[in-house]
């Protein structure tokens, strides 16, 4: 019967050993599981923060660029309200602008010769007869 007992007491104290590694390897393991959660809710927190401040960049340069692009488009409005005003004027002036067309002179060649009507030939008014 001793040696049962004796038997007992050293399953019970093997149990008693296990357990106790047990929980130490429990414990071991769930510190190993909090440091990487940590390291990964670090480097989680990191990547937002990361993405956070690319995002701000880009927000600036689109803004940056937006600003360039709003003066760019008043300066060619005001150039093209410009160009539109030279433009109605020289219309305007086209309009008022009235073609004159010149009968064109005869050829000497072409003119008919008119005779006066009882004058000499050799007379001095013959300046009369054209």
């Amino acid at each position: 019967m001793a040696e049962i007992l004796q038997k007992k007491m050293e399953l019970e104290n093997e149990l008693e050993q296990t357990k106790i590694q047990d929980e130490q390897k429990s414990k071991e393991w769930e510190a190993a599981f909090e440091a990487r959660l940590k390291s990964v809710q670090n480097d989680y927190q990191k990547e937002i923060e990361n993405r956070r401040v690319q995002e701000e960049s880009q927000i600036e340069t689109l803004k940056r660029i937006n600003e360039e692009d709003e003066q760019k488009l008043k300066a060619l409005t005001k150039t093209l309200g410009e160009l539109q005003t030279v433009v109605a004027a020289k219309t305007q002036e086209m309009k008022d602008i009235k073609i004159v067309t010149h009968e064109p002179k005869p050829n000497f060649c072409q003119q008919s010769i008119k005779i006066a009507e009882n004058k000499l030939i050799g007379s001095s008014d013959i300046g009369e007869l054209f």
